[in-house]
């Protein structure tokens, strides 16, 4: 993986954080990469599946990346290699981004793909998660159409 001019992953680069692996133990469910984004900044890749089941491992691999920031006070999220992604998922990751918003760590969505979007859009957080517009380089409201919470 790594970071294109636009802040979102591209493939080749590190290997992955975690690894949630598939109940049958044949492939991974969820694959979370990191990697710097700048000076201050974390960029945070997510491929498969985000779900009530994942949600532990994505806790995990938050924690752990909020506890190497140091100077990074900004977290990006790239969610456009997501191939499922439920309400389970969604309002844990609310939870996350509103725990560390309380500790002074800054998470903004760059990048959400059409399976992400469609879920947020679903479930009505187009205005509670931080999303920035995607291929635009400017916050909004990622495709929505409507005004999304803008990142500092």
């Amino acid at each position: 993986m790594s970071t294109s001019g636009d802040g979102t992953c591209q493939p080749g680069g590190q290997a992955p954080v975690l690894l949630a692996p598939h109940a049958g133990g044949a492939e991974a469910r969820l694959v979370i990469r990191q990697e710097s984004a700048g000076r201050s900044t974390v960029l945070v890749c997510l491929s498969g599946e985000l779900d009530l089941d994942t949600t532990a491992l994505l806790r995990e691999a938050i924690v752990q990346v909020a506890l190497r920031l140091g100077d990074h006070r900004r977290l990006l999220l790239d969610m456009s290699a997501l191939s499922y992604c439920d309400s389970d998922g969604l309002f844990a990751l609310l939870g996350m981004c509103q725990a560390l918003d309380a500790i002074g760590i800054t998470v903004g969505i760059v990048a959400t793909g059409s399976v992400a979007r469609a879920a947020i859009t679903r479930d009505g957080l187009q205005h509670r998660l931080f999303l920035r517009a995607e291929g635009t380089g400017r916050d909004g409201d990622a495709g929505t159409g409507q005004a999304a919470r803008v990142l500092p």
